[in-house]
Order: C-alpha cells, then structure tokens, then sequence
C-alpha cells in the first residue's frame, strides 16, 4: 500500500495489484501521479491506475498467475 499526506501538488503513489487475487506477487507495483497546480479547495481529485500486465522479470516469489488459473480451473 502506499500511503501520504501532502499538500496540493504533491506526487502521489497509486498501488497496483492483480486484478483477480491480491496476493500475486509479480503484479505489486505502483503509478506516480502529479496534478502541479491542484486540486484546487473546491475541487476533488480522483484517480485511476491500470496496467496491462504484471512486472517484467519479478523476483518477489509467491503464487504465480499460472497456478491461479490452474487453481480456477480445477473449481
């Protein structure tokens, strides 16, 4: 997770995961996101973080998404 307390326009981390589990290791990241000049004291900031797929040569171990879709096959 990633969490912070800042004022307007400060970087802010947006953790990522797998989509289905969240223990899928190789999927662990997180997006760094900048608005410079806001959110304004009216305004509402909200965010969205997507990727298409999980980290390129991981090495954090763990269940893999193989064997998540092999366990969701089996029922």
């Amino acid at each position: 997770s990633a969490t912070k307390v800042a004022s307007a326009g400060t970087a802010i981390d947006i953790p990522l995961a797998h989509k289905d589990e969240l223990y899928i290791r190789s999927h662990y990241d997180a997006i760094t996101f900048c608005v410079p000049d806001g959110p304004r004291p009216d305004e509402l900031l909200i965010c969205v973080a997507a990727a298409t797929g999980g980290r390129v040569h991981e090495r954090v171990g763990g269940m893999t998404t193989a064997e998540l879709e092999a366990a969701q096959a089996a029922g």
